[in-house]
């Protein structure tokens, strides 16, 4: 027993010879972060050049800033966009032979869309809508047919099929509105 006694009493020698722990504070905190000294990596040429024409962001430390959150509901602090309302279709009129044809690849000219409809029945006509400024398709065009049922039959067989990479949309045309005189002039 005197000897693991003796072993004690050496090891609390040597404890007590070391100093107290300087990175403590009053209440008994580690401030070691606060204390150490990071090294900074030297600046590379250019952000020298960056810094000496005032481009280089400094590294200053941020202090914390107070909270901006609020109490408030999370509605009264966003804007909300209101939803697209519904169109009335209840007095379109649509056409018996003319279909529309959405979600084609912008690579799809009228050639393309009258060679595919061309096995469905007879075609009166085939276009892509085309942005009238650049030139280049708008992603959908419209078929017509010279017989409905082969409209019909077109809608049936070719909704949601795939063309060049996209699932085409098919479907009847709304009547065009006939432009007045009116309309026309202004």
């Amino acid at each position: 027993m005197s000897q693991s006694n003796s072993n004690n009493q050496r090891n609390n020698r040597n404890r007590s010879n070391k100093p107290n722990n300087t990175n403590r504070n009053k209440n008994g905190k580690n401030n070691y972060k606060r204390n150490r000294k990071t090294k900074q990596k030297p600046l590379t040429w250019w952000q020298k050049f960056l810094k000496s024409i005032g481009l280089l962001p400094s590294k200053k430390k941020q202090t914390k800033r107070p909270s901006t959150k609020s109490n408030k509901p999370k509605s009264q602090g966003k804007k909300t966009r209101n939803p697209r309302p519904q169109r009335d279709d209840s007095n379109a009129n649509y056409s018996a032979t003319r279909l529309y044809i959405g979600n084609l690849s912008y690579d799809v000219n009228d050639y393309d869309l009258e060679e595919l409809f061309k096995g469905v029945g007879n075609l009166k006509s085939a276009q892509v809508a085309y942005n009238r400024h650049t030139q280049k398709s708008r992603g959908y065009g419209f078929i017509e047919f010279l017989d409905p049922a082969d409209s019909s039959k077109a809608i049936a067989v070719l909704h949601e099929q795939y063309f060049m990479g996209r699932k085409l949309l098919v479907s009847a045309a709304r009547e065009r509105k006939e432009k007045t005189s009116a309309e026309e002039a202004s």
